[in-house]
């Protein structure tokens, strides 16, 4: 029991608040946490309903889960050794352990593990969408969410829509999704995408190295430059500001003879990581490999005088090539 005040009147009054539930042993816990009632306050004196925000583990020891929400910094300390205990408790049990940062995220982890669908399928099917979504509509905000197996069809997958200001369901195949998922970790080493620490973290960002991960693969295996550019934008739509997708996307377009695009790409990486050595190098060489040779030399030879030692050959190299054109002329 906690001592909560309503924000709006200022009446204080206790608030049963649930640090831990444990649905095997609490069912009847299940559909009040579901439906917000377990983490909502209402004020007895103005009926004001406040949602109460604070971190919490659920656990269902018949399928095999937890799910722990840590995404606030109201007295988690000792729900974080709790946390801790469990995951070590469960390391030979075969338990899916899951990290989430919002009472949104940790709702639709319930729905979808509860139902026994990975959440990774998910997750990277929920991906997808949202770019094509934002492009039909003209809309800049789209967010989607799902709520598990279809009621009409337990071999489908239900997902809301949320277009502001409307909202709209609609079914998925699990076998499409699954497809999906399958396509995009094909020929990735297992785990290859886990996080650190045995609470993973399967979320947009999760997605966005799912395929991170599949356009190395492709540019570096297969030389499929056009796969792999394919797979950076797509993940550059979930993490816009990462310059490592930023500096792979620079990558493949360097690859294709697309100089000019993959500088563009490598100014943006370097406006969020300035003094990175490789980005620095990098747009040196592109410059030259687009015919600024002279740029490319003054880049090259600034980058030496700023002590990266890897920048020397790239001026021996300018320097060559410059002489060879002057020889031509």
């Amino acid at each position: 029991m906690r001592r909560y005040r309503c924000p709006t009147c200022g009446h204080a009054q206790d608030f049963e608040q649930w640090d831990t539930i444990n649905v095997t042993l609490n069912p009847e816990l299940k559909a009040p946490l579901l439906s917000h009632q377990l983490t909502t306050f209402k004020c007895a004196r103005c009926n004001r309903a406040t949602p109460v925000e604070h971190n919490l583990l659920y656990h269902d020891m018949g399928k095999h889960f937890m799910v722990w929400l840590m995404g606030y910094n109201v007295d988690g300390t000792s729900l974080a050794a709790v946390a801790t205990l469990l995951a070590q408790a469960a390391r030979g049990d075969k338990y899916k352990l899951r990290r989430v940062h919002s009472f949104n995220d940790l709702i639709e982890k319930v729905l979808v593990l509860s139902d026994d669908i990975d959440d990774r399928v998910t997750e990277l099917f929920k991906a997808t969408l949202p770019q094509r979504l934002r492009a039909q509509s003209g809309r800049s905000s789209v967010t989607l969410f799902c709520l598990g197996r279809s009621e009409s069809s337990n071999d489908r997958l239900l997902y809301r829509l949320h277009l502001p200001p409307t909202r709209q369901t609609f079914e998925v195949p699990i076998a499409t999704a699954q497809e999906l998922f399958d396509d995009i970790t094909r020929d990735l080493p297992p785990d290859t995408l886990d996080g650190e620490g045995p609470w993973q973290l399967i979320d947009k960002n999760y997605a966005a190295r799912a395929f991170n991960k599949r356009g190395l693969n492709a540019l570096e295996s297969y030389r499929d430059v056009d796969l792999a550019l394919n797979c950076f934008n797509r993940a550059l739509t979930l993490m816009a500001d990462d310059p490592i997708l930023l500096a792979n996307k620079a990558s493949a377009l360097g690859a294709m003879g697309r100089y000019g695009d993959a500088i563009e790409a490598l100014d943006l990486a370097l406006r969020l990581d300035a003094g990175n050595e490789r980005l620095l190098l990098t747009r040196a060489d592109y410059l030259g490999r687009s015919g600024k040779l002279e740029e490319s030399l003054l880049c090259f030879e600034a980058l030496v005088q700023a002590g990266f030692s890897g920048a020397a050959k790239g001026v021996e190299r300018c320097q060559r090539l410059l002489r060879r054109r002057a020889e031509g002329n």
